[in-house]
């Protein structure tokens, strides 16, 4: 019988490979967008068959599956089909928008990125994928004279986060320059993740920190960074670009060198120094799961000892459910995606329904706080007020005094008991009861003095009490 040909042929990482360069209009650069980490590598690899000087876009762009497994330093073939796959589908979905101009005015273009894309599903390593972009994205891919970005995709192969990526593309532009400089609303809003992260320390410990680790490790710039604050606030970043004089390349595997049929393709480490908690934690998962150690530290890099301990717990799990084949793959693929598992799940729920109690504690203490603040205030625009009446007019006090002795309100009569229904302008000073009291009639009588201050005060005060009944629901 036959031996059934591979539907992969398997990759390794030998020689010195073909440079596939990656040319970019600046436009695209800039644009809005966010791609997951298989949608950029989709598009890059597309980027890269693009020629310079192309003036006529093709009707389909191709290109084998078994070279994007190569070019990206990738490992297990029939995932990386799948990933292929999905990526394209999305693909097809994704509307990107572009900063242009039409009729000579600034505009925003919003166009999908690919039309069409075909994947061929053989038993055999000639499998390929084609490609069909949308006519509008055309002049921004093609004939590029000037104004575009070009680097070898080798420099973001191994790069584990479209985020990653995204810095190293614009600081890549200013690499001669030497330097560029974003608002932090900016930088975030090209990546879409102003929703995300509201807060700076979040943004720098889960994006700007590691992308810095990773284009270091991997790429052929370097960066520094200087915070720029507005009070205590960091507003803007002045990025410091450098060229990398060597940049590391992987080490050479060939199939001889093998004791196996299936070939493993082993990376170059980058002289990143670890932790100890992730050299005893991988020695663990390298006798009990048989997880290759350099591998982790590949995957480990800008992450934390929380992250790793996530994806244990939630490898452990499946393994419960009798769901794992491969431990030390789902491991390593559950830590670069995040995964965690049900029981921390769970766990982050509850503590996040305690944070969101303790905010709303907050926003509650503070809102209440802010509506003594308003009473207080419309308190002092009211006796300023008085005050400016009766220094024009004496008779007001007067005939405030007098509605008040003369009243058959209750509460009137009973404060008057107290000084025998004869109060004398020094107990109106001096009792603060009775000079509430006055304080009332003298608005009663000169009501519409008092009205520009009741509309701006009131809508204020009765805004603030809506919301804090809606955070006592």
């Amino acid at each position: 019988m036959a031996k059934k040909k591979e539907k992969w042929a398997n990759p390794t990482l030998s020689g010195n490979p073909k440079k596939e360069i990656v040319r970019k209009a600046n436009e695209l650069v800039e644009a809005r967008y966010r791609f997951d980490i298989w949608e950029t590598r989709l598009f890059l690899k597309f980027l890269s068959l693009l020629g310079r000087e192309e003036e006529e876009f093709k009707e389909y762009y191709k290109f084998y599956l078994t070279d994007f497994v190569k070019d990206f330093k990738l490992e297990n073939a029939h995932a990386t089909y799948k990933s292929i796959e999905q990526a394209g589908h999305e693909m097809v979905k994704k509307v990107i928008t572009l900063e242009s101009k039409d009729e000579g005015r600034k505009a925003r273009v919003y166009t999908g990125l690919f039309t069409e894309f075909i994947i061929t599903d053989e038993d055999d390593s000639q499998n390929y994928a084609k490609i069909s972009v949308s006519k509008w994205l055309r002049p921004y891919l093609v004939a590029l004279k000037d104004r575009y970005l070009s680097y070898d995709l080798s420099n973001i192969a191994s790069l584990s986060s479209p985020y990653y990526v995204r810095i190293y593309e614009l600081l890549k532009q200013y690499e001669k320059i030497g330097h560029r400089r974003f608002t932090v609303e900016d930088l975030k809003f090209k990546m879409e993740l102003e929703n995300k992260y509201k807060s700076y320390g979040h943004f720098k410990q889960d994006i700007i920190e590691p992308a810095k680790r990773n284009i270091e490790a991997y790429c052929d710039i370097v960066f520094e960074y200087e915070e720029i604050k507005k009070g205590r606030k960091v507003v803007e970043l002045l990025f410091h670009i450098s060229s990398k004089k060597e940049k590391k390349q992987p080490i050479t595997v060939s199939k001889e060198e093998s004791s196996s049929n299936i070939v493993t393709p082993q990376y170059f480490v980058p002289p990143v120094e670890f932790p100890d908690w992730l050299t005893a934690i991988g020695d663990k998962l390298n006798k009990d799961w048989l997880v290759n150690t350099d591998q982790l530290k590949l995957k480990a890099l800008g992450k934390t000892e929380k992250d790793v301990q996530n994806a244990i717990a939630f490898t452990q799990e499946r393994i419960k459910l009798g769901k794992v084949e491969n431990p030390a793959g789902l491991f390593l693929d559950a830590l670069e995606k995040g995964y965690i598992s049900k029981a921390q799940k769970k766990s982050e729920e509850q503590e996040q329904k305690k944070r969101e109690k303790t905010e709303r504690l907050r926003l509650l203490k503070e809102l209440e706080q802010l509506k003594l603040e308003k009473l207080a205030e419309r308190a002092r625009a009211i006796n300023e007020q008085i005050r400016v009446l009766v220094k024009n007019d004496e008779s007001i006090r007067e005939a405030a005094f007098e509605a008040i002795k003369t009243s058959s309100n209750g509460y009137y009569k009973k404060l008057l008991l107290k000084f025998n229904n004869a109060p004398t302008p020094t107990d109106f000073r001096e009792d603060e009861l009775l000079r509430g009291a006055v304080i009332d009639e003298i608005q009663k009588q000169n009501i519409e003095s008092f009205k520009p201050i009741y509309q701006l005060f009131d809508t204020q005060i009765k805004s603030l009490e809506i919301q804090i009944q809606a955070l006592k629901i």
